[in-house]
């Protein structure tokens, strides 16, 4: 039995996913209904994206990236699991097993951000603490639950490389350690609007960024794309689990606890679009206090102006006439 320090660095370095069980599993896309998808101007799930063509890039001259599936996997392989198997069974630990791989490759991305961008010196030191809060929030809480969610599955799938209980350890986690995507998600109109303002009038901060997102680690990608990884991940979580539900058997156990983990995973995104809604709405509010308090401003200077022109000519109204005697 590999080590659990080994499927994890398996993992990272061949990552898994479904695309050859059928056009349904291929590149779930963002629910569109989600409020913060307008705040996604960027290409879908790009943590997978980047992991392809890291492994075109290892594979060299075939320029063909290595798909480990659950099927090529040492622990699969060697049981001899696969001799029993329909296609459609298999089709099903497939699905299993992109939970794992997905994560793997968003979880890699994410340090990426963190990385390069969160932990960069230069823009440390150019961005005031606010602006810092607004752009990375709480990112470095998304990554640790990430870091969670993937040792527990991959201590699952060393335990029992079926992954019978895949979905009852995301139901877990969609409880407890996947909360900060609520806080994430919902500050993304401050991230969006802070980010555009210094792309807009702070040019040392283009210029920083530019040369960041021309390192070989970003593979192009902007630091908007890598900002809304958490976005796209918690939206396609739900995804994930409805590709097991359909292949499992209704009535059964393990179909139960998957119904159970979609609606934890609904009411995740769900909470996670009411957090934007209430930060738009405090944002349109605050907004609409400026707007009164400017004019309210501007209406008692003009006011005070008016009261200092009837005093200046009362003033003169009152002053005595002289009259010159010759």
């Amino acid at each position: 039995m590999k080590c659990l320090h080994s499927i994890i660095l398996r993992v990272f370095r061949r990552l898994a996913f479904v695309s050859k069980m059928g056009a349904e599993e291929k590149g779930p896309k963002i629910q569109t209904n989600s409020v913060f998808y307008e705040y996604l101007d960027v290409p879908e799930n790009i943590y997978e994206e980047i992991d392809g063509k890291e492994d075109k890039q290892e594979n060299g001259k075939h320029g063909l990236g290595v798909r480990t599936l659950w099927c090529e996997t040492n622990e699969v392989k060697s049981s001899g699991i696969l001799d029993k198997l329909s296609s459609f069974q298999q089709a099903l630990q497939e699905s299993k097993f992109e939970v794992l791989t997905s994560e793997a490759s968003y979880l890699k991305s994410i340090n990426v951000l963190i990385t390069l961008f969160v932990e960069s010196l230069e823009l440390t030191n150019l961005l005031s603490q606010e602006e810092r809060q607004a752009l990375f929030s709480n990112i470095l809480e998304v990554r640790k639950a990430s870091e969670i969610f993937l040792c527990e599955l991959a201590g699952h799938f060393e335990e029992d490389y079926m992954l019978n209980n895949v979905c009852s350890v995301m139901n877990r986690h969609a409880l407890t350690s996947f909360r900060v995507y609520v806080e994430y998600c919902s500050n993304q109109i401050r991230f969006h609007r802070t980010l555009q303002q210094l792309l807009s009038f702070n040019k040392d901060f283009v210029k920083i960024v530019l040369r960041i997102e021309c390192s070989p680690e970003c593979h192009g990608y902007s630091l908007q794309s890598f900002l809304s990884l958490p976005m796209q991940r918690v939206t396609r979580l739900p995804l994930l689990i409805q590709a097991i539900q359909r292949r499992l058997t209704v009535g059964t156990t393990e179909y139960t606890s998957c119904i159970v983990t979609l609606s934890a995973l609904n009411q995740l995104v769900h909470d996670c679009n009411e957090g934007v809604r209430n930060n738009e709405q405090n944002e349109q509010i605050l907004a609409l206090n400026n707007i009164l308090n400017q004019v309210g401003s501007e209406e008692k200077k003009t006011q005070q102006v008016e009261e200092n022109t009837n005093k200046t000519k009362k003033k003169h109204s009152h002053m005595r006439a002289w009259k010159l005697f010759l």
